[in-house]
């Protein structure tokens, strides 16, 4: 059967699958090769194996405790100490702060994937 559309829903988007390059526990964050794919594991998966990541929702994320936040801010990921950051300190965009984080806090509110 062929399809004439431009486009159809493909899946909800809320969840994608991926091969793990590297053992995953769930709840680490993972962004998927150069692209800006971003999202949170569901569950552990081995090195090698098929996963599944959460791409949108709203999470608490371990931050950095030098580092506030206020609603709106732009948070990115520092992948090397596994925690949220400043916008233009971290590696990539991780999403948009949405409960107000003070420095001392351990954990930011954000809207994943929303920039």
């Amino acid at each position: 059967m062929s399809i004439d559309l431009e486009a159809f829903m493909y899946k909800d988007g809320n969840r994608a699958d991926f091969v793990a390059a590297a053992d995953q526990e769930a709840g680490d964050i993972l962004k998927i090769g150069a692209s800006a794919i971003v999202g949170v594991v569901a569950k552990d998966v081995e090195s090698g194996a098929d996963g599944v990541m959460q791409l949108n929702g709203i999470f608490s994320v371990v931050k950095n405790t030098s580092t506030a936040f206020v609603v709106g801010a732009e948070v990115e990921w520092d992948d090397t100490a596994k925690e949220a950051v400043a916008a233009t300190t971290g590696d990539f965009d991780i999403g948009t702060c949405l409960v107000a984080a003070a420095a001392a806090d351990e954990r930011v509110i954000l809207v994943l994937n929303r920039y």
